[in-house]
């Protein structure tokens, strides 16, 4: 019987991210790594700004599930910080989704 790909852990940004918050930021996100979770979603659905400093962030997460051997997803960000995304590749580098549900199904199917 083959193993059920762990369940990524669930990390929700709100507010802003930029270079006064992005630092506890990655420090949460390196302890949910550090406590064995190797996949991210990382739910931006209520999340109004992010700077180059929170791109960093998400940088960190991606990189650090990827050297786990799992990978971080987007969930449901706002025009503003799509934009952001987009204009700096990172909706090219990490998956985004609509909606949380999306995003956790996406790991049941990864293979």
């Amino acid at each position: 019987m083959a193993d059920l790909p762990p369940t990524p852990a669930v990390f929700v940004l709100q507010g802003r991210l930029d270079s006064a918050s992005a630092p506890m930021r990655e420090r949460e996100l390196q302890e949910l790594l550090g406590a064995g979770h190797a996949s991210l979603v990382i739910d931006l659905t209520d999340l109004s700004y992010l700077s180059s400093a929170g791109l960093r962030v998400l940088l960190v997460a991606a990189k650090g599930c990827r050297a786990s051997g799992g990978q971080a997803v987007l969930v449901g960000p706002q025009e503003s910080v799509t934009q952001v995304l987009q204009m700096s590749g990172f909706d090219r580098l990490l998956k985004v989704f609509s909606d949380r549900d999306s995003a956790l199904a996406s790991f049941s199917t990864a293979s």
